[in-house]
């Protein structure tokens, strides 16, 4: 499988038929991170593309809903949809790190 097949999983795998993309919005500290959200089956899953070379950490994601549970996977250089640490709280979820051109799903339970 091609990386491009990989990083287009995360939409095809995660995001589900019936969802709704839902506004996105950042605090302006991560210029090159791009970002999607979609909701429903209890769930808002957040879809992070990041084209820069520089590395995020402890990424924050608020959503108006309790977080019960969080899941976070990643294709990168080096990684093909593999399971990262998230955070979960009663109001986001905190990835620890994005790496460098990479794609990062969030899926969010609540």
């Amino acid at each position: 499988i091609l990386k491009r097949g990989w990083a287009f999983s995360h939409y095809a795998k995660f995001v589900r038929p019936g969802y709704v993309r839902v506004g996105t919005d950042t605090d302006g500290s991560f210029s090159d991170l791009y970002i999607t959200g979609y909701s429903g089956n209890n769930q808002i899953v957040v879809v992070m593309l990041n084209r820069s070379s520089n590395r995020y950490n402890d990424v924050v994601i608020e959503i108006p809903n309790s977080v019960t549970s969080a899941q976070a996977y990643v294709t990168s250089r080096t990684s093909n949809r593999e399971a990262i640490s998230v955070t979960p709280n009663s109001r986001y979820a905190k990835v620890a790190m994005i790496a460098p051109r990479s794609v990062v799903t969030v899926v969010m339970n609540y």
